[in-house]
């Protein structure tokens, strides 16, 4: 995944035993 939104979906695949690796989050791209 290139960028987590932070909405839910990461945790949503990863519940389904799916390894999610992001390289960026919503929050650092945005400095927040």
């Amino acid at each position: 995944v290139l960028v987590d939104r932070e909405e839910g979906g990461r945790q949503a695949i990863e519940a389904r035993g799916v390894h999610v690796i992001s390289l960026f989050t919503r929050s650092t791209l945005l400095d927040e």
